[in-house]
């Protein structure tokens, strides 16, 4: 057998105290073996109040010349009170793992050895009369209370003899691992407790090393040869010039092993294992497949090692790690190293679920709530019975049984398991019943009301339902069709279409299902599609822009009820003309504009019309702000005295029908005399009919510079019909210099309303 290399071996004493000591113990590692060091030097260091040591601080071990570890340990004196702590207050076990009272040593394998400890000897010393109690632990097992490898009780005197713990489940380990000897059952103010009494056999582990012969398909001498892979050394490498490889590790003792580490080499990823299969036998050609891995990859992973874990409880002579593809090389695999390791399996049982109660209940569903199990892994479900038939396995400690009858009592159990699938007893029984039928529904909806309403969606709030047992939900109904059920007391209803009115219901519902009559019913409609029209940061910097997307209605907003708000003065330079519904890409319902804050103005200075209603139908110009009030407040001027045809503030021309102009001040001073500031033009097919200009005040838009003719109306064949001139003022329109007239209803034109207007002066003002 090959033997370790020096084993490192670190012991502690640790309680809830902070002063440090340092004493020896003596640790022996028995087997059969030829010559090697074992053990060279190492400290017990250690932590404690009121603790006394008398001892050295280091201890030499396994001389070249010996063949077995016992005889050759140098003993080490503790001097007759061996090693003794004072003034330790702990009655229970569970006390002492609390107060961190132990005694620890860590055994550490080297690189490539493997060690397995059969048993712990210790020689307990407890003084002035007192029996202690000294419980060994191991960090493969755990530290908690369940967790005791073996106990071992001291004498009342102060020399006690050796005692020898049987150790199982710690075989072939390859990685650190550490012992605790948890002492209790001191409750004295002055007391001392304590191992050995300067005798060579204070402290005895026995147990066995082991290590493999390595061969492989193929190395890289001197540097990368096969060594390298269980060196312990992540920066040196084992390299074989191929795609495919194996390494074969043979052990003159059969091994169990479930677990293995790679780590990867210090060189180019596309040389690492990427596929292999883990196999072991018992004679070296007949092998058994333990772990089979497909697409690893170390890319990011640079002397990285990743663990694969597999099930096996069987001890086999051979391994094999044999390598059936590597991450990209045509001809190399490396790797930095490789070592195997052993888990003991965990046989454990979580701790029973305690404290099993009732949430919330209704007539089908019990909540189940209970206190979080432990474990020494890890608790990984909760097994949930129902008059012992499992119901489910949730991860969490609670659970809601449903599918229940209403008036009905029921009996629960749960039960805790882990990975290792270990399955705690069963908690106490629970016996709950299930609700009574509700047959109840909640009080109606009130308060129906709306919040912020767009043109695509109306926010709808209501006031809570009352219900015996508790409102679950709410229906919401639009047009009578359930829409949604929400837990609380608004909805927002999206999608809808603008300038529509829709009605709307709400039902209160219970857990039960049972739901309230419709609440009354709210009509309420979506509003129209809004832009801005401003020089300052509005939609459309000009009237005349606003127009233009409309007519175009690139990307299909611009249809059903359109809005222009007017939130900052606008210069048109060329005149904004509105074409009818259907002409081009021009598909509106109808287009409303107001002024959205004070003192707008529109204006220009155009040998055309300022605005033209070209063919537009259902245009709503109101001079109010936000369409509110009796206030004209806005501003619609053409500055241009041109004669030039057509020369207008606001011209109708081409079958403009059904289109309303109020509470605006409309100025202008063209001096075409076929024209006027408002000029109602020819039709195309049945004339410019049934518009309305009510409440404006039309005049000049300069005083010197005086129009023609306020408001005049020639038609064509097609008449003008129907026009309602109502409650305007006209004024400082005579002209100075020739005849004008403030309503010159011309040629064409037929069934004027004129109601209520006021004209100032009354007549001509010659120069």
């Amino acid at each position: 057998m090959t033997l370790l290399n020096p084993i490192v071996m670190k012991i502690q004493y640790i309680n809830s105290f902070s002063r440090k000591i340092s004493l020896l113990v003596c640790i022996l590692l028995s087997m059969t073996a030829a010559k090697a060091t074992v053990l060279n030097a190492w400290d017990f260091v250690g932590k404690g109040g009121s603790t006394t040591v008398n001892s050295t601080t280091t201890a030499t071990g396994v001389g070249a010349s010996t063949t077995s570890f016992g005889s050759a340990m140098t003993a080490v004196n503790f001097n007759s009170n061996g090693f003794t702590a004072s003034e330790l207050n702990f009655d229970t076990l569970a006390d002492a793992i609390t107060g961190n009272s132990y005694i620890s040593f860590t055994i550490t394998p080297d690189p490539g050895k493997e060690i397995s400890v059969s048993s712990i000897q210790l020689r307990c010393v407890s003084q002035n009369g007192y029996v202690r109690s000294f419980n060994l632990f191991s960090s493969i097992n755990g530290f908690l209370v369940g967790n005791v490898i073996g106990t071992v009780t001291g004498s009342a005197g102060a020399d006690d003899a050796v005692q020898t713990i049987t150790v199982t489940g710690h075989e072939n380990f390859t990685t650190a691992v550490t012992f605790r000897i948890y002492v209790y059952g001191f409750n004295n103010d002055w007391e001392s407790v304590g191992l050995g009494n300067g005798s060579a056999d204070d402290l005895i582990v026995n147990g066995t090393i082991n290590s493999a012969t390595v061969t492989a398909r193929g190395e890289n001498l001197p540097d990368e040869g096969l060594s390298k892979l269980t060196d312990g050394n992540i920066d040196t490498k084992w390299l074989d010039f191929a795609t495919t490889s194996w390494v074969r590790f043979q052990y003159t003792a059969p091994q169990t092993w479930n677990r293995y580490t790679i780590t990867s080499g210090n060189d180019e990823p596309t040389r690492d294992p990427k596929n292999w299969t883990l196999q072991g036998s018992n004679n070296g050609s007949d092998w058994t497949t333990l772990d089979t891995q497909t697409g690893i990859s170390w890319a990011t992973l640079r002397k990285s090692p990743l663990v694969f874990s597999f099930a096996n409880a069987t001890a086999y002579s051979y391994y094999k790690w044999d390598i059936t593809l590597n991450n990209g090389s045509s001809n190399i695999i490396q790797s930095s190293e490789f070592a195997f390791s052993y888990v003991a399996p965990d046989v454990t049982a979580p701790t029973v679920p305690a404290g099993l109660a009732s949430g919330v209940i209704t007539t089908t569903s019990i909540v189940l709530n209970w206190t979080i199990s432990t474990d020494a892994v890890g608790v990984t479900a909760y097994d949930v019975y129902k008059g012992g038939v499992l119901l489910g396995s949730p991860s969490t400690n609670t659970y809601t049984a449903t599918g229940l009858t209403a008036s009905t009592s029921y009996s629960f159990t749960v039960k805790a398991k882990d990975a290792a699938n270990n399955i705690s007893a069963a908690s106490s029984d629970l016996v709950v019943s299930t609700a009574d039928p509700d047959i109840i529904a909640p009080t109606v909806p009130t308060s129906l009301s709306t919040g912020t309403i767009t043109s695509n969606s109306i926010v709808l709030n209501w006031a809570a339902s009352a219900d015996a047992v508790g409102v679950t939900a709410y229906e919401v109904y639009k047009d009578g069709a359930l829409i949604a059920s929400p837990t609380a007391t608004t909805y927002t209803f999206t999608g809808l279409t603008r300038s529509t009115s829709y009605s709307f219901t709400v039902k209160a519902k219970d857990a039960q299902t049972n739901t309230s009559d419709a609440s009354a019913a709210l009509v309420v409609s979506t509003t129209a599609f809004s832009k801005t029209v401003g020089a300052t940061g509005a939609d459309f910097t000009t009237l005349k822009l606003a127009f233009d997307a409309i007519n175009a209605n690139t990307g299909g907003e611009y249809t059903g009820d359109v809005v222009l708000k007017i939130i900052a003065n606008t210069t048109e330079t060329v005149a904004a003309v509105l074409n009818a519904s259907g002409s081009g890409s021009a598909v509106y319902t109808s287009v409303s504009i107001y002024p959205s804050v004070t003192g707008c103005i529109v204006s220009g200075a155009l040998a055309t019309p300022l605005i033209d209603l070209n063919g537009a139908d259902n245009v709503t110009i109101d001079g109010r702000l936000n369409a509110t009030g009796a206030t004209p407040d806005l501003i619609i001027t053409n500055t241009s005295t041109a004669a030039t045809a057509g020369t207008s503030t606001l011209r109708l021309i081409a079958d403009a029908t059904a289109n309303t102009v109020k509470y605006c001040t409309l100025k202008g001073s063209t001096m075409d005399p076929a024209a006027g500031v408002v000029f109602i033009s020819t039709g195309t097919t049945t004339g410019n009919d049934t518009n309305v200009f009510d409440y404006n005040n039309i005049t000049c838009s300069v005083d010197a510079n005086r129009p023609l003719n306020a408001l005049y109306s020639l038609g064509s064949a097609q008449l003008n019909n129907a026009v309602t001139i109502s409650n305007n003022n006209f004024y400082n329109f005579l002209n100075k210099g020739t005849a004008s007239y403030g309503i010159n209803i011309g040629s064409n034109s037929t069934a004027y309303t004129i109601v209520s207007m006021k004209q100032l002066p009354l007549s001509p003002r010659l120069p």
